[in-house]
C-alpha cells in the first residue's frame, strides 16, 4: 500500500489518501512525524502503528487547543477528551500534559482562588465546592480554602454589608440575620461573621408603614377588636419589627379597634 495523495484542510489538518481507497485525517505534526508523503510505501502493520500513534497525537492536540482558551483542571481535560477517545489514550495524553507542565492542579486551584476572591463576593466554601466539582486533590482543596479564608477581612465583609444595605427591604432588626444567611449561601462560615459591623441600624419607618398597612388591611377582613390587634402585632413581630414600634402605631388608631 502506498500514499496516493495529500490534501490540505483547515487548521493545519490534512487528508491522506491511500492506494486501497482508504483515507486518514492527520495533523501537520503527524504528517511530518510519520512522513506521510505521496508515493511512500507502507505495510499494514506499520500503518496500524501509525494510526494508533496518530490517535494519541490527535488527543494531545485537542487537549492543547482546549487549554489554550483558559487554564483547565485535569478533570476538565479528561471530560473534554472522554467523548472522543478511549481511557488508555486519555491516560497517556494527560500523563504527557502533566509531564510538560500543561496540567497542574495546584496552579489551577490557586488561579481559581484568586479569580473568585478578586472578581466576586463569594466565600471560601464556594471555592471549596468549585474545586471539589473539578475533582481536585483533597489536600490541595484544604490548602486553598485555608489560604482564601485568611484573605477574608473586615474590608471585604464591610463592602458586602453596604451592598446588601442598598437593596435590603425589611426591618432594621432583621438585617443582620438576613446578611448572615446570605454570607452562608455565598460560601462564608460563621467565623467570618466577626467582621460584620456591630449595631447596624437604619431608619425602616417607610417600610414599617407599608408592612403595617398591608397586614392591617388584610387581617381586618377577618378579625376585629383585641383579636385584630393581636394578629397584626404577631405578623409584624415575625417581620422583625419591635413591639414598641408596633404598639405605638396601634395606639395611634385605637379608635378603630
Amino acid at each position: 500500500m502506498k500514499v496516493e495523495r495529500v490534501v490540505q484542510l483547515k487548521n493545519n489538518f490534512y487528508d491522506v489518501y491511500f492506494s486501497d481507497q482508504s483515507k486518514l485525517k492527520v495533523h501537520e505534526e503527524s504528517l511530518v512525524k510519520y512522513e506521510l508523503l505521496p508515493n511512500r510505501e507502507i505495510d499494514e502493520e506499520t500503518l496500524k502503528e501509525i494510526k494508533t500513534s496518530i490517535e494519541y497525537d490527535r488527543a494531545y492536540i485537542r487537549a492543547i487547543q482546549y487549554i489554550s482558551y483558559k487554564i483547565r483542571s485535569k478533570q476538565e481535560i479528561i471530560d473534554n477528551l472522554s467523548e472522543f477517545y478511549s481511557n488508555d489514550v486519555i491516560k497517556k495524553t494527560t500523563d504527557r500534559l502533566e509531564k510538560e507542565g500543561y496540567i497542574d492542579d495546584k496552579h489551577y486551584a490557586r488561579s481559581l482562588n484568586n479569580t473568585i476572591f478578586n472578581t466576586t463576593d463569594k466565600g471560601p466554601k464556594h471555592l471549596e465546592r468549585k474545586l471539589f466539582e473539578k475533582n481536585i486533590d483533597e489536600n490541595i482543596i484544604i490548602n486553598e480554602v485555608e489560604h482564601f479564608n485568611e484573605k477574608v477581612d473586615n474590608e471585604r465583609i464591610q463592602r458586602i454589608t453596604q451592598k446588601e444595605l442598598k437593596k435590603y427591604k425589611g426591618s432594621s432588626n432583621h438585617f443582620t440575620m438576613k446578611l448572615k444567611q446570605k454570607l452562608l449561601r455565598d460560601g462564608y462560615t460563621s467565623e467570618n461573621f466577626e467582621f460584620i459591623p456591630d449595631n447596624i441600624y437604619f431608619d425602616d419607618t417607610d417600610y414599617f408603614e407599608k408592612e403595617f398597612e398591608k397586614y392591617y388591611n388584610r387581617l381586618k377582613r377577618k378579625h376585629e377588636g383585641f383579636q385584630l390587634k393581636q394578629k397584626v402585632t404577631a405578623a409584624l413581630l415575625r417581620r422583625g419589627f419591635s413591639y414598641d414600634q408596633i404598639n405605638e402605631k396601634l395606639g395611634g388608631i385605637e379608635d378603630e379597634f
